[in-house]
């Protein structure tokens, strides 16, 4: 019987991946097209990455792109945190994106910080750090397609390096690689 449930429990868990992170709002695809001009965009929200320890990185991507402008997209960088951790915000200053050993440094935008609530029961307020960098669309999908890119983000008080190759997670939930894809698919089409 427990060599029956094992197998059950682990088909179970691995279903389960990706449903936690629509319900978590990270990884969603979104397309809208704006009423006053038609133009259409395409956002995907902020999914998780792996260090090369295979920790869940601090740092999580996303992207927006917009018909207006078919040539660039924005790649978004977050850090949620909380007052009891102790980067309870994060000031991103750069990214460093190496392609097949071509290093190049990203400057980054302004970072914002907000507060995403409170929890009266842990007594716990929720922190949020965001920026972007406005990338060349070519370089962007580029970056994630490739299977050697390796990301390293600077924020004021240390770094983090970023094992770009990882599609999806342990239990079957997909990376910031696995949905930046989905992204340029949606974007190819829209194009």
């Amino acid at each position: 019987m427990k060599k029956l449930l094992m197998p059950l429990m682990l088909i179970s868990l691995i279903g389960c991946g990706s449903t936690l992170n629509e319900m978590g709002g990270i990884g969603i695809l979104e397309t809208n097209i704006d009423r006053l001009d038609g133009a259409t965009e395409v956002t995907i929200t902020a999914t998780p990455m792996h260090n090369f320890e295979g920790d869940v990185a601090t740092t999580r991507l996303g992207a927006s792109w917009e018909s207006e402008y078919p040539d660039k997209v924005f790649l978004r960088l977050t850090s949620a945190s909380s007052v009891k951790q102790s980067d309870t915000y994060v000031s991103f200053e750069s990214m460093e994106v190496s392609i097949s050993g071509d290093i190049r440094t990203l400057i980054l935008n302004r970072t914002l910080h907000n507060s995403g609530g409170y929890n009266s029961v842990t007594r716990d307020i929720y922190t949020n750090s965001s920026t972007s960098v406005l990338l060349d669309y070519d370089y962007f999908k580029l970056m994630v397609t490739n299977p050697t890119t390796k990301i390293r983000v600077n924020t004021t008080n240390w770094f983090e390096d970023i094992d770009f190759k990882k599609e999806t997670n342990g239990i079957g939930a997909d990376l910031a690689k696995a949905s930046l894809k989905k992204f340029i698919t949606e974007v190819d089409n829209k194009m």
